[in-house]
């Protein structure tokens, strides 16, 4: 039998693998820069199968901190070496650009902020789903919704 923890890597990982495949090839996203905000919203499922494992450190330290540099390797401010190798081939990916389309390192605070609440409130994965349910369907949606309504704006590109 499989324990929890590892199949809570596994479902993660595939998880995490199936949604940046499918941002990558649904052009719908891309053409209508959806694509950062996709990703945000649908990697915030990931509390709807969290409950499986049965470690926080695990939860934490190999499911959710493993993003953090990854995801700092595909911001504004990885990955610079002249544009050579592993380099080249990340500055063009859908996440480096889901990652330059917003905040410098928005999705590195997300991936910080999923690794906190996985560690600190493994004990009451509601109160920590609650926070980042609403972190990840809050925002990503406000900036759709923003996209599509908003007309009056109020600070540079933002809007009310």
């Amino acid at each position: 039998m499989i324990s929890g923890d590892a199949l809570g890597l596994i479902l993660v990982y595939a998880y995490v693998g199936i949604m940046v495949v499918i941002t990558a090839k649904w052009s719908f996203l891309r053409e209508h820069s959806f694509h950062r905000k996709f990703i945000h919203v649908m990697i915030g499922n990931i509390a709807l199968f969290w409950w499986v494992f049965d470690t926080n450190y695990v939860m934490s330290l190999l499911a959710a901190a493993p993003f953090i540099p990854l995801l700092l390797l595909f911001s504004r401010y990885g990955g610079k070496d002249g544009g050579k190798g592993l380099v080249n081939g990340i500055q063009g990916s859908i996440l480096s650009k889901a990652s330059h389309d917003g905040h410098k390192l928005g999705l590195v605070y997300y991936a910080i902020s999923w690794t906190i609440l996985a560690y600190f409130a493994f004990n009451d994965l509601v109160i920590a789903s609650v926070g980042i349910v609403c972190m990840a369907y809050g925002d990503g949606m406000g900036g759709l919704m923003g996209k599509t309504f908003g007309r009056r704006k109020i600070h540079g590109k933002k809007t009310l």
